[in-house]
């Protein structure tokens, strides 16, 4: 591991892959004959300290400020320390394989709120679809308890006509709204504003985008939740490593484990998260 922004580039038979290895950070995943399905600003921003915009950020080991006993925490930074840090490439180092592991290994004062030392695993394997896997351990001698999310922006043409398919009938904590509880009463999840939700179920997923003519599937493991995001355009314009209108070219959807769903380790103990995208 270093402190070197190393950018890896993977080109396979079926697709091509970047992913950094500050953040172990998923940037570009393109299937042959079609543009990304990963989406990233135009302008890149790497600096220490600072989270990668897009692409596939890795939170853990808490989601927001964390959350514990009703509550949110404070805790900085927001969604966890992985994302600002280097990891440990274990390779291979083959760019046409598109397969890489990384290992992370954050002490106790960088861990979780329980203040015990953590180890991370992400495994990444891009093919004819992008499979991504984390898997955090507890190596302290306590308990700890640990939040993760797979924070995925996905392409989409316009997400004023991207319908997200597939939590009818589920009920979501709308942050938008200020942190109320409903119900997703459409069969569709719609973008006409800000969308800030955290679902209650993991279940397979369809993006529909009808501007890039294609749509994106979405499966998770080992999930109990899944959050949809778009800042909509009052934020979006708003945010200062995004140019005006990028907002409207993406949408999140991540596999989570987060809020009341944190998972407390025993000493030795792990818990393993995936993610997995195809057209």
């Amino acid at each position: 591991m270093s402190d070197t922004f190393v950018i890896r580039e993977f080109n396979g038979d079926d697709s091509r892959l970047e992913i950094s290895d500050y953040g172990a950070q998923v940037l570009s995943w393109a299937p042959v004959g079609q543009p990304s399905v990963i989406w990233r600003p135009s302008a890149l921003v790497l600096e220490a300290g600072v989270p990668i915009r897009g692409g596939v950020p890795v939170v853990t080991p808490w989601f927001g400020a964390g959350y514990a006993g009703g509550h949110a925490l404070g805790l900085s930074p927001k969604h966890g320390s992985a994302r600002l840090s280097f990891w440990h490439c274990e390779g291979p180092s083959d760019s046409s394989d598109g397969r890489v592991r990384y290992r992370l290994d954050l002490p106790a004062d960088a861990a979780d709120p329980s203040g015990q030392p953590l180890r991370a695993v992400y495994e990444v394997g891009a093919g004819g679809s992008l499979r991504m896997t984390l898997t955090v351990a507890n190596v302290g001698e306590g308990s700890a308890s640990v939040e993760m999310a797979l924070h995925t922006y996905l392409r989409v043409g316009d997400v004023r006509r991207t319908r997200v398919r597939g939590l009818s009938g589920v009920g979501y904590w709308d942050a938008a709204a200020g942190g109320v509880d409903r119900v997703q009463r459409e069969e569709d999840i719609a973008f006409a504003g800000e969308v800030d939700r955290v679902y209650g179920v993991a279940r397979p997923l369809e993006v529909h985008d009808p501007v890039l003519d294609r749509v994106i599937h979405v499966r998770s493991d080992g999930a109990e939740q899944t959050v949809v995001w778009n800042p909509g355009e009052r934020i979006g314009d708003a945010i200062t490593d995004m140019v005006p209108g990028e907002w409207s070219s993406f949408v999140c959807v991540e596999a989570a484990l987060c809020r009341g769903h944190a998972v407390e380790l025993a000493p030795g103990e792990s818990c393993t998260l995936g993610q997995t995208l195809s057209l």
